[in-house]
């Protein structure tokens, strides 16, 4: 099973815990999109909802074409529900109802982390109520690949004040970014509504304001967490020969790895050299790197390897597999080794990868 990898870069993405590990927000220039022309949301009358509800007050469209494909937490979306409290449900039809207690200060339901609120973002969570006033919109703007869904809560009351008003923005971007804008409000039942989004119920955030009066004129981008690298080799050495921390870790994290058995650099590789691992065939003679970095507790429960692979035989050979890179751990004494954080790749006989 010998292979050649040329300029590997292993790129070992440590997880960052798991609450608000998928997007992190900061304040963007706030842009109020005008929702002229936009369309009026349809309630549903709650025939579309799960868990309670009462029409338009505590209501959900059918879903809701964006006009492109939206990548929420991973998964693609071509619809979205738009809830009238404040919210926007992926494969999410949950209503329920908008107030916990009346106050002051109102208190509201279903705060995140919730069961209820997977695959949601929480514009403004409060009791909004369409029936007293106001108008909610939506729109697909611009042209591919740059086109966002826009939904507009313009001065719409809260359930019981109808002096209330509350003027909220969400947009999409087809990038699967995602921003909330602020307009004006008044709140008199002083209510404080969570904003924010969930995933699952531990992979969520909420955005910390002291009132959505403070809020005017602000607007909050949501962006996929960008996660930072744990190690890279290069595997560029002149050569190796065994001692301890000679395959570099370039990413700055002193991850240094080091050569076990035969395993040596090359020239050329893709770069400059690359790192030759031999045949693996046997227990009694082990060829690779050994990164030391341990999955469990310096990797977490995911990651990401990036590396370049050149074989020295076809890429379909039908009288062996080939393991690419191998994580996991011998087993112990009792074989249990069920618990580790363990994994490998490998390219089949057929062409095929497992992973």
């Amino acid at each position: 099973m010998g292979w050649l990898l040329l300029a590997v870069c292993l790129w070992l993405a440590g997880a960052t815990p798991a609450r608000a590990a998928t997007y992190t927000s900061a304040p963007t220039t706030f842009g109020w999109i005008s929702p002229a022309g936009h369309t009026p949301v349809t309630w549903s009358n709650t025939s579309q909802c799960s868990g309670g509800g009462t029409p338009v007050d505590d209501d959900i469209t059918a879903p809701v074409p964006l006009g492109f494909t939206f990548n929420f937490g991973g998964v693609n979306y071509t619809t979205v529900q738009i809830m009238s409290n404040g919210r926007l449900q992926f494969n999410n039809n949950f209503c329920g109802y908008g107030t916990q207690t009346i106050g002051p200060p109102r208190t509201y339901p279903y705060p995140i982390p919730n069961s209820s609120q997977v695959r949601t973002m929480r514009v403004y969570a409060n009791d909004l109520d369409p029936l007293l006033g106001g108008t909610i919109t939506y729109a697909t703007l611009g042209t591919a690949p740059n086109r966002e869904f826009v939904v507009t809560f313009t001065n719409v009351p809260e359930w019981g004040e109808p002096s209330s008003f509350f003027n909220l923005q969400a947009i999409l971007y087809e990038n699967g970014d995602f921003t909330y804008q602020f307009g004006p409000s008044n709140n008199p039942s002083q209510g404080h509504a969570q904003i924010g989004w969930e995933l699952t119920t531990s992979d969520y955030a909420l955005i910390s304001y002291s009132s959505i009066g403070a809020l005017n004129g602000t607007a909050i981008r949501f962006s996929r967490t960008v996660v930072p690298v744990l190690a890279y080799y290069r595997m560029d050495e002149t050569s190796w020969n065994g001692t301890a921390g000679e395959v570099r870790d370039s990413s700055g994290n002193a991850n240094n790895g080091t050569a076990v058995g035969r395993a040596n650099t090359v020239f050329p590789g893709k770069v400059c050299r690359g790192g030759n691992i031999p045949n693996n065939t046997r227990l009694s003679q082990i060829d690779a790197v050994d990164t030391g970095i341990a999955p469990d507790t310096q990797i977490g429960a995911a990651g990401t390897i990036d590396f370049w692979y050149k074989a020295n035989k076809a890429w379909r050979n039908r009288n062996d597999d080939r393991m690419l890179f191998d994580a996991s751990k011998p087993a112990p004494p009792n074989g249990n080794n069920a618990q580790d954080n363990y994994f490998f790749l490998d390219l089949r006989n057929r062409g095929q990868l497992r992973f």
